[in-house]
């Protein structure tokens, strides 16, 4: 085989590489990622928790089907210092927070389209209550539960 021939096919063998890399990153994986998670991902609820601060208190406020058991083997796995608790949003005692502990912080994990569960936080932390960037793990913002902080003193 000539020089000039393997060049070409080395040319042609490195071209086909780049668009398989480029369809794989900008096309498949944004998909597939829609298409395995139909609901949003509970699972990452759990991996979030794991990197807050020591103590926090977190709630995963949503009314859809979480599997308890894999937010606790996640937690479990990372030894965290957070703890995290399932709560149908309808059975959170809103009216109570106001007497939560000032000395710990709290998050709440609330599905991206539960206005009326914002709402009932929003009206009892006010403006303490901070909206915390989305997810870092790569999962459609539509299926990421949105993260809410209170600090220390906020309550």
């Amino acid at each position: 085989m000539n020089s000039k021939v393997l060049a070409i096919s080395v040319l042609i063998d490195g071209m086909l590489m780049m668009v398989q890399v480029g369809y794989y990153y900008t096309i498949h994986l944004p998909l597939y990622n829609q298409q395995i998670r139909p609901e949003p991902d509970f699972v990452d609820t759990a991996y979030r928790t794991v990197d807050m601060l020591a103590g926090t208190q977190a709630y995963l406020l949503t009314g859809r089907t979480i599997i308890l058991s894999q937010l606790d083997a996640v937690l479990a796995m990372y030894q965290a210092d957070s703890n995290l608790q399932w709560v149908h949003p309808f059975e959170f005692p809103y009216q109570q927070l106001h007497r939560l502990p000032t000395n710990q912080p709290y998050a709440f994990f609330i599905a991206p389209d539960d206005h009326a569960t914002r709402q009932n936080l929003q009206r009892v932390f006010g403006d303490r209550l901070l909206r915390a960037a989305p997810s870092p793990y790569n999962i459609p913002i539509d299926k990421q539960y949105e993260l809410y902080l209170v600090g220390i003193g906020s309550s």
